[in-house]
């Protein structure tokens, strides 16, 4: 026997000729006793309340997208500020590594600084999509395509 547990010789190759005794139904497949199975078809009529309940269901989900877009965006905006921290926080030190002399330091700062940038754009696409597909609601009784937008600089 190899060492993958199939044995060696002539007679390890498939077996021809050989059937299984038990009954075989169109698709191939047997119940324990050894008799074919047959397929059964149920049709089932579409009644008004199969409707409400596909309504209620469909309700409950996109009821469910809605919490989630919420939560996600305020991440996202949540994110952005940070985002905008940082490059504040990198134009300081651009500003003070040029008024020290040092031109390496302000190119590395530079460099993080565009790398922010993107990040923040990347952010108001992201934010801007979701704020598409699921518009904000103000208070009281606001239509539904009224958006709120985030106060972007």
């Amino acid at each position: 026997m190899d060492p993958a547990g199939l044995p060696d010789g002539p007679d390890a190759g498939p077996r021809k000729g050989r059937r299984s005794t038990a009954a075989r139904g169109p698709r191939g497949g047997t119940t324990r006793d050894g008799a074919a199975h047959s397929e059964r078809v149920c049709v089932i009529p579409a009644t008004p309340a199969a409707a409400s309940d596909a309504a209620e269901s469909a309700a409950v989900a996109e009821a469910a997208d809605r919490q989630q877009a919420e939560y996600f965006l305020s991440l996202l905006i949540q994110r952005r500020r940070l985002a905008d921290r940082r490059i504040e926080e990198y134009r300081k030190s651009v500003a003070a590594a040029e008024a020290n002399g040092e031109a390496e330091c302000a190119a590395g700062h530079r460099r993080m600084l565009h790398a922010e940038e993107l990040d923040r754009q990347t952010l108001d696409g992201m934010i801007a999509k979701l704020q598409r597909r699921f518009p904000r609601q103000a208070a009281g009784n606001a239509p539904a395509g009224a958006q709120v937008r985030l106060a972007a600089r």
